[in-house]
């Protein structure tokens, strides 16, 4: 009978646990970036249709 293998399941549980949280950190501050950016550049081609209606 093995009495270290259910404490050896739970570091191992909680290592990946542990990438799991850091891995989806790291890609909800990717996500934030990259929808910031889509954000600017669509307000930079919306006042350039404006300037564009301004000038016909």
């Amino acid at each position: 009978m093995r009495l270290g293998a259910p404490k050896a399941n739970a570091q191992k549980q909680s290592l990946a646990e542990q990438w799991i949280t850091e891995r989806r950190s790291l890609w909800e501050r990717r996500l934030d970036r990259l929808g910031a950016l889509l954000d600017e550049e669509e307000e930079e081609q919306g006042n350039e249709s404006k300037k564009r209606k301004n000038q016909s």
